[in-house]
């Protein structure tokens, strides 16, 4: 079973491999924008919580919530992020 879904057409994605710093970026941004404007209501409302300062809890909720595997992952990897400056900061991460 291919669950895979393109969310860079076969050009962006030889630009990305190819591209320097910025390109990487920009492409990566967009692949990022595509993914969530397939589910514009969680799109919006991720938003309004900001994954990067919202309690823990809220970031949890929106793991639980997230529409696919790439947005859960992008998540995630913001929650990982969170524990491991809280770590370094000696503070707790609520």
């Amino acid at each position: 079973m291919n669950i895979e879904t393109k969310t860079l057409s076969d050009a962006e994605l030889q630009l990305l491999l190819a591209g320097d710093e910025a390109q990487v970026i920009e492409l990566c941004q967009l692949e990022h924008e595509r993914v969530l404007l397939q589910h514009p209501e969680f799109a919006e409302w991720i938003e309004d919580i900001d994954p990067y300062i919202c309690p823990r809890l809220e970031l949890v909720d929106a793991m639980r919530r997230a529409p696919n595997g790439y947005v859960r992952q992008y998540l995630y990897s913001i929650f990982s992020f969170r524990q491991s400056i809280n770590l370094v900061a000696g503070r707790s991460f609520f």
